[in-house]
């Protein structure tokens, strides 16, 4: 059978996994998620759901490598659940004043 699917919780891994390993090593049949990846298509096909009803506010930090190298920045945590309000930090996405390590 064979390794099928990777989930990372870690972007610089999955950076590596998914882009610079195919890079420099050629493509792989293996299929490379990020853990908000694996997340949003567990809840898209219906195979995660939540059932917590109490009200919270969610903020979720996109880290570097998921963003600025790999370009996801939109993601469905949480997934539309009324409960949960999703809310931005101040700085986020391109607009970050965190410290930006160049390739």
């Amino acid at each position: 059978m064979g390794l099928k699917e990777i989930v990372t919780t870690c972007a610089g891994c999955y950076r590596t996994f998914k882009d610079l390993y195919p890079k420099y090593n050629g493509s792989s049949p293996i299929q490379v998620y990020h853990t908000v990846e694996y997340l949003d298509k567990l809840i898209t096909n219906n195979k995660l759901t939540f059932k917590n009803e109490t009200k919270m506010k969610v903020a979720y930090h996109d880290p570097c490598d998921i963003g600025r190298h790999m370009n996801i920045y939109d993601h469905r945590i949480p997934p539309g659940d009324p409960s949960v309000e999703l809310i931005e930090f101040l700085r986020q996405n391109l607009a970050s004043a965190v410290a930006v390590a160049e390739d």
